[in-house]
This record gives structure tokens, sequence and C-alpha cells, in this order.
């Protein structure tokens, strides 16, 4: 975090254009995830039924990989998965995702542990489950 705070430091116009593009906006990310004081991120999801069509609704921009295992895993015929939904919480990248690393697990683009798709998904799963056993 002391080097995000040093770039945001950098008030010389010169030096400013001297940074890799958009350098400022993501010390400015990295610092605000560093202070923020809660440790928790609750966050609404949804699982909706219409008919034999499921529908389930996550606040993240979310990996292809998580739509393909809540469809696979689900009990419905057909699952459709929508990023965004009811809130933007940033990238929600899998465990796998993370140990490759990349923009979207960096601090800031990414503000959650790096099993909390896993916990997403789960959770929605169960939420499937419900809705299917209440037919």
């Amino acid at each position: 975090m002391s080097e995000a705070k040093q770039v945001l430091a950098i008030k010389d116009p010169d030096t400013v254009a001297a940074l890799p593009r958009l350098a400022q906006n993501y010390a400015r990310n990295v610092v605000r995830a560093a202070e923020r004081e809660e440790s928790t991120l609750t966050v609404k999801l949804q699982a909706v039924r219409i008919g034999d069509l499921a529908v389930c609704g996550i606040p993240f921009e979310t990996f292809a990989e998580i739509g393909l295992d809540l469809k696979d895993r689900s009990p419905f015929k057909q699952t459709m998965v929508i990023g965004l939904a009811n809130g933007r919480h940033g990238y929600l990248p899998t465990p796998p995702q993370h140990r490759l690393g990349g923009y979207e697990t960096w601090l800031g683009t990414n503000v959650v542990q790096e099993d909390a798709s896993v916990i997403l998904t789960d959770n929605l799963l169960e939420m499937l489950a419900d809705l299917n056993s209440s037919k």
C-alpha cells in the first residue's frame, strides 16, 4: 500500500504523465480496499425459477467458469447466470485464477477472499435446490 500512496502523492503533471495509464486510479482503489474497516462484504444473491428455467443473479463480474459450473450442477434443465445483478463489487475470480494471477485478482479490482466464488456458488446451488423442491 505504501507504493500506492507514493503514486497518489505525485502532483507534478510531467511525472504523472510518465506513469502507466490509469496508475493513479489503481493506486486509489488499492488504498480504498486496504483501508476498508469492514472485513465482511454482504452481497445479495438471487435464484429465481420461471417454470423449468432458473436464473441466478450475482453482484460481481463473474468468470465464465463460475457460470458453467452453476449450469452443470443446477437441478434445472436450463440455468442462466447474470453478473452485476443487484450490485457491482468488482471481479469474482475462481481459486485457480487467483493462482494464475492477473488483473482480475489485483487488490482494488477484486475485493473478496480467494474462495469467494466457491462460497457464492455453494449458496446459489442451495437456493436452486430449494426452488427445485418447491415445484
